[in-house]
């Protein structure tokens, strides 16, 4: 009986300490996923956003192409 409690006082702690973890890790990677997930949701609004400057841009500098050429124009005249 005393061999059958040593083992469990001398291994026991170890083994309540992986178990616990082992449970806080997977506790982490839920949050991790949740994080990633939200971060996921930013970076599509972000590159939304960055498409819609990208155009609106192209069209600016396209516009003040175009206005440098009646520009040279009017000059011409």
């Amino acid at each position: 009986m005393t061999d059958f409690v040593n083992a469990v006082s001398s291994v026991g702690f170890p083994i309540a300490c992986c178990i616990f973890l082992l449970w806080q890790n997977a506790k982490q990677d839920e949050q991790r996923q949740r994080e990633l997930a939200a971060m996921r949701k930013v970076m599509a609004s972000m590159q939304k956003t960055l498409d819609e400057n990208t155009r609106v841009l192209t069209q600016l500098v396209s516009n003040l192409k175009g206005d440098k050429h009646v520009k040279e124009d009017e000059e011409n005249v």
